[in-house]
């Protein structure tokens, strides 16, 4: 890894920094941790993280830090697009004045690191599920996607003008064993209560990732960081209608269940949102958990660590 030895990965306690902290480490790398949120006994001593520091991201957390990072995964900021509607300052503040931040911040204390950015297929907007229509500039129709989208130009303009070697990730629907939110979540829960109604219609369609194989696409992004800001999406191209997917849950926590879907839509939510994975097969990567696969350890998990309300 370009003779890298130091990674900092802002939002570590979150579901894909932990992820990418242990990763990290576990390829021999010494991971530094900053960001929101507590890390449980076991998460902490799963990243292996050699320090941390707590706090919302911003000039003086940044400044506290006494460190120069070869790479860095930036994976802090909003998470929802159901929370960034509700709250977009909130959002606003969280993904795209902490990026600014943290750029600001790499310019003037460590201009040779990679960066890694987690962006989003949200950025993509009504065409999010058109890979081949997609071109630029993208038009994100939810303000989640908007704010990614502005995180992503602070990045390309402080390359072009700061020199800073840049790699944007943009991630599709992503899961595994730990995440407590989302539809897999959500439909474990239902399912394992029998309360079996979901919104839409069920053929909506997601490209579903295994967190442990975005947590490698990751790893090799930094490798191509650079200047000129090298895009790629962060899926299969393969899509898994809502349906389907909770066919998938329900024979494993639930055979036989009754399962309806409202006809309702969510605000924001495109019907279809698909990777075009060129681009990261161009750096050797493709997911190796199929979701089958990947969905069976989901529901292990969760029938051994949920308790279920009756």
């Amino acid at each position: 890894m370009v003779g890298a030895k130091t990674v900092l990965v802002t939002g570590y306690a979150g579901f894909i920094g932990s992820a990418i902290s242990y990763r990290y480490a576990k390829a021999g790398f010494n991971v530094y941790g900053i960001g929101n949120g507590e890390l449980g006994p076991i998460t902490l001593a799963r990243s292996n993280l050699k320090g941390w520091k707590k706090g919302e991201i911003c000039r003086d957390l940044l400044q506290s830090i006494e460190l120069k990072p070869d790479i860095i995964i930036h994976c802090a900021g909003g998470s929802s697009v159901s929370e960034s509607i509700e709250n977009q300052a909130a959002d606003y503040r969280r993904t795209v004045s902490s990026t600014q931040a943290l750029a600001s911040w790499v310019a003037r204390n460590a201009p040779n690191a990679r960066i890694v950015y987690t962006s989003s297929g949200a950025v993509y907007g009504e065409k999010a599920g058109a890979p081949d229509e997609r071109g630029s500039p993208v038009v994100p129709v939810s303000p989640y996607g908007r704010h990614k989208q502005q995180a992503e130009d602070i990045l390309m303009r402080s390359a072009k003008q700061d020199g800073l070697k840049v790699a944007i990730v943009r991630l599709f629907s992503i899961y595994g064993q730990g995440l407590r939110k989302q539809i897999v979540w959500d439909a474990c829960c239902k399912l394992i209560n029998h309360r079996a109604d979901f919104f839409g219609t069920g053929l909506e369609k997601r490209d579903f990732v295994e967190v442990t194989d975005v947590a490698e696409l990751l790893l090799l992004a930094a490798d191509v960081a650079d200047n000129k800001v090298p895009i790629m999406d962060g899926g299969s191209g393969q899509g898994t209608t809502i349906a389907e997917l909770v066919e998938l849950i329900a024979n494993n926590l639930s055979p036989g269940s009754a399962v309806r879907f409202t006809g309702s839509a969510r605000a924001g939510d495109p019907d279809s949102m698909l990777a075009n994975p060129q681009a990261a097969k161009a750096i050797g990567w493709s997911p190796r958990i199929a979701l089958h696969d990947g969905i069976d350890r989901y529901c292990s998990w969760f029938s051994r660590s949920i308790v279920p309300v009756r």
